[in-house]
């Protein structure tokens, strides 16, 4: 394995990892979530059945979405073929968040470290992943 290819496992483990914490959201209690939202100055917390069924839904999803990353790590050759095309969906995903968050409308802090995150997080991978191929001996 090359330095491009363990930077490139190392990276799409950290991408899991982080992504994987959204499992614990998931069983907040509402009084936790509503006290969160407004720390972060998102105002009041909508205490509806859709705002808890969104909010524990899009944290199962990240979550599942970090599992499936850490499973291309378990045989990296492998899935290889799949790294570039999912990161390229973070960055299409990065630029749908910034529509989302801009018409929401959330906080700029938000959006930016939201979007900026995401996106610079897929150019990092990308890019490593396109050393690691060209590292590869036919």
């Amino acid at each position: 394995m090359t330095p491009a290819d363990r930077l490139l496992l190392w990276l799409l483990r950290v991408d899991a990892a982080i992504l994987l914490t959204a499992v614990v959201p998931i069983f907040f209690p509402t009084e936790w979530m509503a006290t969160l939202h407004e720390q972060l100055g998102l105002g009041l917390f909508p205490r509806q059945p859709l705002m808890e069924y969104l909010t524990r839904s899009l944290a199962a999803s990240y979550a599942l979405h970090g599992a499936m990353v850490l499973f291309l790590t378990f045989d990296l050759p492998r899935y290889r073929p799949l790294v570039a095309p999912l990161f390229r969906l973070h960055l299409l995903f990065a630029g749908i968040l910034f529509g989302i968050d801009w018409f929401a409308p959330m906080p700029r802090w938000w959006i930016v470290m939201e979007t900026g995150t995401i996106a610079g997080f897929a150019v990092v991978v990308l890019w490593v992943n396109h050393r690691a191929q060209r590292s590869i001996v036919p």
